[in-house]
């Protein structure tokens, strides 16, 4: 948070929650909130004047916007500069951890994408 928010805190889905004094503050956010990702999405960081943005989250959201601009133009989110992000085939999912560095990681929940998706 920038300094401008004084007694603001991150709100769980997004926007922001002021202490009034009366009652407690809110626990500290853990983790990315609601809604977290369309600024690194969109490059369009420096628009929410809430986080003071730094040139790591420019370098995450570079890499971002990179991965959706091809996917959205080819199908495929890979190109030049980007760690290898592969297709899924048969029962391996691989998962792209978008940071710094972006990893490839298999999926670490299948049980539970295979049983939310037996109570439709």
């Amino acid at each position: 948070m920038v300094a401008a928010m004084g007694n603001a805190t991150a709100g769980l889905a997004g926007g922001v929650v002021k202490n009034d004094g009366k009652t407690p503050p809110p626990p500290r956010a853990t983790g990315a909130v609601h809604s977290a990702e369309i600024e690194y999405a969109m490059g369009n960081l420096e628009g929410n004047k809430v986080f003071a943005w730094t040139a790591d989250d420019h370098k995450v959201s570079t890499f971002m916007q990179a991965y959706f601009a091809n996917f959205i133009k080819t199908g495929d989110p890979n190109g030049a500069g980007l760690p290898k992000w592969p297709a899924i085939k048969g029962e391996t999912v691989p998962v792209m951890h978008i940071g710094l560095q972006p990893k490839l990681e298999q999926e670490q929940h299948r049980g539970r994408y295979l049983f939310l998706d037996q109570q439709r």
